[in-house]
């Protein structure tokens, strides 16, 4: 058998590394695509946007004296003094007064018998706190996710799409970016907020894996936590879908009624066609020893 020839040679090496690049080819694509089954399992696309049912709450909420209804929905940017929260998830039963003692006391052999008015019964925490009544968002965790990340205003620019103006959101690279025309976390309305899935820190990566039910913290400027519980997670198409479509899925930004918490990052991990949106409702304010110890135990099993 005769020696193979230069040109044999080469051509041997050239389909040698041909084979290389299509095994390594093969196993990239059968990796992308096993990440995608996985990340696409379970997750709950939807053509049209879930409603959150308020069913009385928003009612109630309008009527009650302690909610200032005259108070606008927010639209600009707002400087607020902290102060101390109006709301809390348990209200405390009031001590009863004792009576005053006089100075030579007399004893007697009937007791007196004291009528008390009873008070108007509290508004429920969920409702939330009035509009600019608290500071703005600081800081956010998410148990489920181990997420405890730092919250920053985030603004918008007016650009245009197809010859329609659309506002861009300046989300942050690392942190989440609270909406700063949405409300204050532990008030009325629709505490706004957004961070990247595969960008910086990602620290939205896993944020359409939230399921209802799920417990998220936000604190606000002054050390104040608010406890909000997943009520709607799911994720609609938002790259080559008509404009109105995309108009439909922004609607989820809009002032409310109730006191909720909506998170928005783009889907799946490595795009960002869709829009994962979990929307959390209000559960109240959480006491300082327990938030402690909860944030204490999230850093340590991290």
């Amino acid at each position: 058998m005769g020696k193979l020839t230069v040109m044999q040679r080469i051509r041997k090496r050239v389909g040698i590394i041909f084979l290389l690049l299509g095994l390594a080819l093969f196993g990239y694509t059968g990796f992308i695509f096993t990440q995608q089954q996985i990340s696409v399992f379970g997750a709950n696309i939807v053509d049209t946007p879930p409603t959150l049912d308020v069913g009385a709450e928003s009612v109630v909420a309008q009527s009650s004296a302690l909610l200032d209804t005259a108070t606008p929905l927010p639209t600009v940017t707002r400087t607020v003094t902290p102060s101390a929260s109006p709301i809390r998830l348990e209200t405390p039963t009031a001590p009863v007064a004792r009576p005053s003692r006089t100075s030579t006391p007399t004893r007697t052999a009937a007791t007196a018998t004291r009528t008390s008015t009873p008070s108007p019964s509290p508004i429920p925490a969920s409702y939330g706190a009035p509009i600019g009544s608290l500071p703005r968002a600081a800081r956010i965790r998410i148990p489920t996710l181990d997420v405890d990340a730092a919250v920053l205003e985030m603004g918008w620019k007016e650009t245009l799409l197809d010859g329609k103006p659309v506002t861009d959101w300046d989300v942050p690279l690392n942190e989440v970016g609270w909406a700063l025309n949405s409300v204050n976390p532990g008030e009325r309305g629709n505490v706004v907020m957004a961070g990247h899935n595969n960008l910086g820190t990602a620290v939205f990566k896993k944020l359409y894996t939230l399921k209802e039910g799920d417990e998220i913290t936000v604190t606000n400027a002054a050390g104040t936590s608010f406890l909000y519980r997943v009520a709607l997670s799911y994720i609609v198409a938002e790259r080559d879908v008509p404009m109105a479509k995309r108009l439909e899925n922004a609607k989820v930004m809009q002032p409310t009624n109730d006191a909720r918490l909506t998170l928005i990052s783009c889907w799946p991990e490595w795009s960002n066609s869709h829009r994962a949106i979990v929307i959390a409702r209000l559960v109240g304010e959480i006491p300082p020893a327990q938030d402690t110890a909860a944030r204490l135990e999230q850093e340590r099993t991290q």
